[in-house]
Order: C-alpha cells, then sequence, then structure tokens
C-alpha cells in the first residue's frame, strides 16, 4: 500500500499542473477558457512604442542564469544515469548468464555486491554458497515485484526535479519499502530469525541509483519490520477514506479562477453598450441570450462571460470580456487567434421584470488565412533581413497573438521605437495580407 501511495502521489502531483494548463488551454473547445472578443481592427495597426532611450540589446537576466544551472543540473543527471545503464548493461554483456524459470542469474568477478535489474540478478563468482540461497530469494523478491520499474522512474523525475528535496526523501522512502516487502517475502518462506542474522551480515551494502541493494543503513528497523504482523486488508479502508477528502479538495481548488484581474490601464476603452446602462446597474441578470454564435455553444459563451443568470449587472465588467486587454484574456483575442478576423460583438441590456435580459449578438464572418507577409521600411522599401522575426508564416489561420509578437519581436529586432501593422483582407479569397512598416506610421 505505501508503495502504491509513494508512486501514486509523485506522479498525481506530476499530473495537476498538467491537467491545470490543460483546463485553461484555449485550443480545448470544452474546456478550454474561452476568451472574449470585441471589433478591434484598430487594435491590429497601433504601433508598438519602445520605451524612449531603453537599452533594446540583448543582455542575460537572473531568469537566463537560472535557466543555464537547470539544464546543467538536469544533463548531469541523466549522464549519471545513462553511466548506471552502461555499468549494467557492461556486466549483463560479460556475465556468465544462467536462465531460470522467472528470471536470469548473472555471474560475474567485477560484481561486488549482488542486486537485481528488471528479471536479472546479478552476484559475484566469490559469493559464499551459505548465504548465496537466501540472497537471491532477496533479489528475486524484487524482480517478482517489478521494483525496477519504481526506480528508474524516479530516476527520471529525479533528474527534472533534481533541485527539490522532497523527491529525494520520496525515493529513499520508496527504497525502503522495497527492502520490506522483499524481507516481508523471504521471511514468510525461510526462517525469520536465520534471515534476520543473513541482514546482519550482509549490512554496509554499497547503494548505486538503479540497482536494488540486498540491505541499508536501517537494517535494524528491517529486522524489527520482520517482527511486525502483517496488516489486515480491511485497515486500508482507513485509507481509502482519504480518497473522497483529496478528491473534495481538489475540485474546490479547481473552481478559483488564477488568472489576476485586468487592471483598467490594461483595457482599451471600446464603447459597448448603446443608451443608459447605468440605471440597470445592480440590477439582477434574468437571461442572457447569444445570437448568429456557431463556433461556441451558448454555454460555452456564457462562462467565458463569467456572469451567470442572478448575478448583479455590471457593465464594466462584462466590457472587461467585451474589450481587448493585454493579457488576451477577452472574447475578440480567442476568436481572432483562430482565423476570424471579421469577429465582432454587440452586446444590448433589455429591462425585464425587476431584472435585466442580456442580449449579445455575435457576427463571427469568414474564416481568413495569411496571404502575403512582408517587411518595409519607413519609406515603404521591402527588407527580407526582417522577415526572419516573424511569427507567422503564409497559408496559416489569421492569429492575432502571433501577429502582436511578430511586431515585439521585430521591434526588440530593430531597436526601432515605432513598429505598425496593417492588415489588408481579400474577402473573396479568404486571405489577409499582412504588411509591417518599420519606423514611425504616416
Amino acid at each position: 500500500m505505501q508503495r502504491i501511495y509513494l508512486t501514486a502521489s509523485l506522479l498525481l502531483s506530476l499530473l495537476v499542473p498538467v491537467l491545470s494548463a490543460l483546463l485553461h488551454s484555449p485550443e480545448n473547445p470544452v474546456l478550454g477558457q474561452w476568451i472574449s472578443p470585441v471589433p478591434v481592427r484598430e487594435m491590429l495597426t497601433t504601433p508598438v512604442v519602445m520605451n524612449e532611450g531603453a537599452d533594446n540589446s540583448w543582455s542575460p537576466s537572473w531568469l537566463h542564469i537560472a535557466m543555464v544551472v537547470y539544464a546543467a543540473g538536469v544533463a548531469w543527471r541523466l549522464y549519471t544515469l545513462v553511466r548506471e545503464m552502461y555499468f549494467i548493461f557492461l556486466l549483463n554483456k560479460n556475465g556468465r548468464k544462467e536462465r531460470k524459470k522467472n528470471y536470469v542469474l548473472v555471474t560475474s568477478e567485477r560484481i561486488e555486491r549482488p542486486f537485481s535489474f528488471f528479471n536479472r540478478i546479478f552476484i559475484g563468482e566469490n559469493i559464499d554458497e551459505s548465504s548465496k540461497e537466501m540472497t537471491i530469494r532477496h533479489e528475486y523478491a524484487h524482480v517478482r515485484g517489478h521494483h525496477s520499474w519504481d526506480n528508474c522512474l524516479f530516476e527520471v523525475i529525479k533528474a527534472v526535479l533534481f533541485f527539490h528535496p522532497c523527491i529525494y526523501l520520496y525515493k529513499r522512502y520508496l527504497n525502503e519499502v522495497h527492502e520490506y516487502l522483499a524481507d516481508r517475502y523471504v521471511a514468510s518462506r525461510a526462517d525469520r530469525k536465520a534471515y534476520a542474522f543473513f541482514l546482519l551480515e550482509n549490512a554496509g551494502q554499497v547503494r548505486r541509483q538503479l540497482i536494488l541493494p540486498l540491505s541499508n543503513k536501517l537494517i535494524t528497523k528491517r529486522i524489527l519490520m520482520l517482527s511486525k504482523p502483517i496488516v489486515h486488508p480491511r485497515n486500508f479502508l482507513y485509507v481509502l477514506i482519504m480518497i473522497p477528502a483529496g478528491l473534495l479538495f481538489f475540485s474546490a481548488c479547481s473552481l478559483f479562477e488564477d488568472r489576476p484581474p485586468v487592471s483598467q490601464e490594461e483595457i482599451i476603452e471600446v464603447p459597448m453598450f448603446e443608451g443608459e446602462s447605468a440605471e440597470y446597474e445592480g440590477l439582477p441578470v434574468r437571461k442572457i441570450t447569444w445570437n448568429g454564435n456557431t463556433l461556441y455553444s451558448d454555454d460555452e459563451l456564457t462562462s467565458l462571460l463569467n456572469v451567470r443568470e442572478g448575478d448583479s449587472f455590471s457593465a464594466g465588467k462584462i466590457s472587461e470580456k467585451l474589450a481587448y486587454t493585454s493579457s488576451e484574456t477577452d472574447f475578440s483575442s480567442h476568436y481572432m487567434d483562430h482565423g476570424y478576423l471579421f469577429f465582432s460583438i454587440q452586446p444590448e441590456v433589455i429591462p425585464s421584470g425587476d431584472g435585466v435580459e442580456l442580449v449579445f449578438d455575435i457576427y463571427e464572418g469568414q474564416i481568413m488565412k495569411i496571404g502575403t507577409v512582408c517587411v518595409k521600411n519607413e519609406n515603404e522599401e521591402l527588407d527580407e533581413s526582417l522577415v526572419e522575426y516573424i511569427k507567422i508564416q503564409p497559408g496559416q489561420l489569421f492569429d492575432r497573438s502571433a501577429l502582436i509578437a511578430s511586431t515585439r519581436s521585430l521591434a526588440a529586432a530593430t531597436g526601432q521605437e515605432n513598429i505598425t501593422t496593417f492588415p489588408t483582407p481579400f474577402p473573396e479569397d479568404g486571405l489577409v495580407n499582412i504588411e509591417f512598416i518599420i519606423g514611425p506610421a504616416e
């Protein structure tokens, strides 16, 4: 049970961030955080202004240094892991092999201490005959329990998370559990007292990364474990009680929005509501209606809006979802990143009894692809040397986020204060040509 807990808890801790990323991925039409759109054509032609007097030359930061150190640590851990594998490979290749029913016994004079690795048991040629049988039984317990799979998994994870102290504790506890399981298996088929003396005689062996040694420093604790009775299966029910509590905790945490609130400075002010809406502030939303949407369902758009029936109406909160934001947490960013260049949305507030009804008329338009892409200087002369900094390619779906990233990349590469982007759509062909102008826009 402890072995399952150690491996499962570690894998779950690694899986949770992946699930979180998937749940918030805009590529996932079911689980994704759908983000909101507005007719923001003028945003595409807004120049990116560099800080005046700023040094735009690249210089290493603490983040770059940390990434280099991390990469070096991972490389070193992987190197030691490969070295261990190569060591075992040579022993298996040059040793004398004797095939048994469920394992392969490898004997070599280079083996100082017995160990097991997957279905192979390695012992030295000069091993004492009196302890050989007990040694093979112990190592066969590791083979039978497939403990090498756990070791390999933890070594790979340890290479990636070498900086985290908990991974080393996990590995140590897992090896101890492996030894307890092997001890109990052998003790159930041999005299416990004789096996305890055997452990004392073989204590203090050298430990390697991948291979499971015959014993460890906690030899006294292992001998004491032999005297403890086997836990009755019904006692595991106490552990199972924690599963519903853990699922409830995980579900509760997943309900929180982990995206920081959008500041007013990040919002491009675009008039969203026609007429006076101040008189409706605070009234309950009785109904939300979506018209013209085909890409996303009503439920997905309502979830995106983050306003439910019964919530208090707030024009400012809704505007944050409808206006373009630099954090790209709006409707138009999400639509325009998937080819919908002409997307627009028009909200309307309608009185409904003691509350209001929100009606959103959506125009998705046709899907557009990238046509030609070019970079020009302020004299409108082509500059092909800067094309490598462009994040979009002809034939791809129109992607506004990639377009903005290309603009910033050009600004950083050229050191110019202003980079202006001009998209020229050709609806009859389903194409939009992109032109980048380096320098002040005319």
